[in-house]
């Protein structure tokens, strides 16, 4: 009986989160990445605790889809939670990758009495494999990451007053003061003095632009949990190592296809089982070639449906009866069952707000359905004879480039940023 009451208090403060007006005070978290969606994470979850910890039970977590072409270098809203009490509160975002394991994720502290636009910025250069917070020898609450530096998780680069909570970033001013990435299909932009890495215009056709890498362009079949950190090694193995390793030629512990796969490679990684918590080298001094476990995986390692692996080496499950979540290629939201695997419609009523991704190249519209919208292609507007499409209402718009001023200035120029046709100038030839 208990349990049925907690699941129905958390669909009900799902269902009020997710219906709610938008003139009701809430909380808007909004993510600011230079990370890929698609290729380098594939969901968003967000979850809000009461007080300065994570221990505490959290406030109904929410997941959606990222997917590839949407822009979250200038922001992307992400999770709304109306109603809240004033009070302290912990905002802890994750970026997972298309594998299942989580790429990436940062606590926020803040002080909320009202409407308020959280935005919380993931920087390439806090990936684990990069740089672990705290660090040795550092202040133990500086346990999150900014700009490659290990901060307090009041530090919020939006708000000027926390910027004291993290005296070790040197913030931006413009884009005159953050260094080129590696790669020449990408250019730094500075946001609200963070710099933040995208795509130039023009470049990586089908491809997507990975600015760690020298060449850039990457096919975006390669969607890989590893790409993001270029091979950076993770518990002493490489993580382009782990991907080409953890082929069918190894899930199956080196038995052939019919021709399709050799079996193992002496002497390079292995992992015993899908749903081993262990990884190690393959030994080939005996007749039959035996997978010699060396070390763990890393916390949050998939090791199964719905499991990850613990600190301890441990498979355990990662599926919670009840959990918030959308419905794929839908705009309806539903409570998840670990035992079906499925997530379970609500109804035909609790829907998405428009605007919402639901799916590649979707948003839901004003009557809840999941639509193909083509936000920031080319249309014809005006007399430039053409603008851009902006799908942030679940109406697919044509935006005039030109036109900048008003309450919707920022998102015009991040629909318009990107011109196909006129680059960093925008269209009619307006810079941006």
């Amino acid at each position: 009986m208990t349990k049925r009451i907690a699941v129905a208090v958390s669909v009900l403060l799902f269902c009020i989160s997710a219906c709610a007006k938008k003139s009701e005070p809430a909380l808007e978290v909004q993510v600011v990445t230079g990370l890929v969606p698609g290729p380098e994470f594939a969901s968003v979850l967000t979850e809000v605790f009461p007080g300065t910890g994570t221990t505490s039970g959290t406030i109904v977590p929410l997941r959606v889809p990222a997917v590839f072409g949407r822009e979250f270098a200038q922001g992307k809203s992400v999770a709304t939670f109306p109603l809240l009490p004033n009070g302290t509160y912990t905002v802890w975002v994750h970026l997972y990758r298309p594998n299942g394991q989580i790429l990436i994720e940062r606590r926020t502290q803040i002080v909320y009495s009202g409407s308020y636009v959280l935005r919380v910025y993931l920087t390439r250069d806090c990936l684990s494999s990069v740089i672990t917070c705290p660090e040795p020898g550092g202040s133990a609450e500086y346990t999150e990451c900014l700009s490659g530096h290990c901060v307090d998780p009041r530090c919020n680069p939006a708000d000027n007053a926390t910027r004291m909570y993290c005296p070790s970033v040197l913030f931006c001013i413009d884009a005159t003061d953050c260094t080129d990435p590696v790669a020449a299909c990408a250019s730094n932009e500075c946001v609200s003095g963070v710099c933040t890495p995208t795509q130039v215009a023009d470049t990586c056709a089908n491809q997507w632009c990975n600015p760690d890498l020298e060449g850039g362009c990457t096919p975006l079949e390669v969607m890989d949990g590893g790409m993001s950190d270029a091979g950076t090694s993770d518990a002493g193995t490489s993580d382009a190592e782990v991907d080409a390793e953890l082929s069918d030629a190894d899930s199956d512990a080196g038995v052939p296809d019919a021709g399709v796969d050799a079996g193992p490679v002496c002497g390079t990684f292995c992992r015993p089982s899908e749903m081993s918590c262990q990884a190690g080298m393959w030994d080939c001094g005996e007749a039959t070639p035996v997978c010699a476990p060396t070390t763990l995986l890393a916390p949050g390692t998939s090791c199964g449906v719905y499991r990850e692996c613990d600190a301890s080496g441990t498979c355990v499950t990662s599926c919670e009866d009840g959990a918030a979540c959308v419905l794929e290629d839908s705009c309806e939201m539903g409570v998840f069952d670990c035992a079906s695997g499925l997530c379970n419609s609500l109804g035909p009523d609790m829907l998405l707000a428009p605007g919402t991704e639901c799916g590649d190249g979707k948003v839901c519209t004003p009557a809840g359905a999941c639509s193909v919208c083509n936000h920031g292609y080319d249309c014809a507007f005006g007399d430039c004879g053409s603008g851009r499409v902006d799908c942030t209402s679940g109406v697919a718009t044509c935006v005039s480039c030109s036109e900048f001023g008003g309450a919707r200035l920022r998102e015009r120029r991040s629909v318009c940023r990107h011109s196909v046709s006129f680059g960093s100038h925008g269209l009619c030839g307006i810079k941006l």
